[in-house]
């Protein structure tokens, strides 16, 4: 027997954790929703993956305002599509990059505010059918995008969560993402 087996104690980072997502978080009713990213975590464990944290200022649902909702973009191959998407939609990629390797980071929308769809999402768990909710695929647009004119916007410019610390490019195939 290890003379540490005993030792129970651990090491969290709480930094960015306010007190409401203590018990792991709510699901946040679906809808299109005028949101601020609040803050872009990179989470370098066996699922890498960028942890994206919305304040919901304004939508569809008023259900949801007010609330915090939390999405994880998967750094895999397959999930390459979907990352595209949402940096471009978020003004970090452009036509102008296609046909070349570019560096982005993901650390330059935060502060900004969105339109994002928030839809249901249900996975087999480890005790059976989960139900939650989810970003949309791509669900993320500019503000003044025309294909989300109908949602609506808080009055004003919410002040801004400050910044976290933009993440640090990997020097690896997803430092262009």
């Amino acid at each position: 027997m290890n003379e540490n087996d005993d030792d129970l104690s651990m090491d969290m980072d709480l930094s960015d954790v306010r007190p409401d997502e203590l018990e792991g978080g709510e699901t946040v009713p679906t809808g299109r929703y005028h949101a601020r990213l609040e803050s872009v975590k990179r989470i370098s464990d066996m699922n890498s993956h960028l942890k994206l944290r919305f304040t919901l200022l304004a939508g569809t649902n008023p259900a949801g305002v007010g609330h915090t909702f939390q999405e994880k973009l998967f750094l895999t191959e397959k999930a390459k599509p979907r990352l595209r998407g949402i940096a471009t939609r978020m003004g970090l990629l452009t036509t102008a990059n296609c046909g070349e390797r570019v560096t982005i980071n993901w650390g330059d929308a935060v502060g900004k505010e969105f339109v994002i769809e928030i839809v249901d999402h249900e996975f087999d768990g480890k005790n059976g059918k989960v139900k939650t909710t989810q970003l949309g695929y791509v669900g993320v647009w500019p503000l003044g995008d025309e294909r989300v004119k109908d949602v609506p916007k808080a009055k004003a410019q919410q002040p801004a969560a400050p910044k976290s610390e933009k993440p640090k490019p990997a020097g690896d195939e997803w430092e262009g993402l």
